[in-house]
């Protein structure tokens, strides 16, 4: 059975779902494999584990945020601006 891992950032449950599904898919059809053969293994982080540029991700993230004028945000979708979801 081939194994896919992925380690990431905290995410919500429905984006593991989606993340999985997907993950799936496209390996399925590029090896011919069936997909239910696969197993998808997603190893989340805390972001203050990552680094990025030589500084924790949670504050990469902080800054980026601080950095973008608020007029540029309003139009965003709401998890593109939560911090706390990569």
């Amino acid at each position: 059975m081939p194994i896919i891992e992925l380690t990431i950032g905290p995410l919500k449950a429905g984006k593991k779902a989606e993340l999985i599904e997907e993950l799936t898919k496209t390996a399925a059809t590029i090896t011919k494999i069936p997909p239910d053969a696969f197993i998808v293994v997603l190893k989340e982080m805390a972001d203050e584990n990552i680094g990025v540029g030589g500084k924790p991700l949670d504050r990469v993230k902080k800054e980026r945020l601080q950095a973008v004028p608020t007029t540029a945000t309003e139009n965003l979708p709401e998890t593109r601006r939560d911090e706390n979801e990569f």
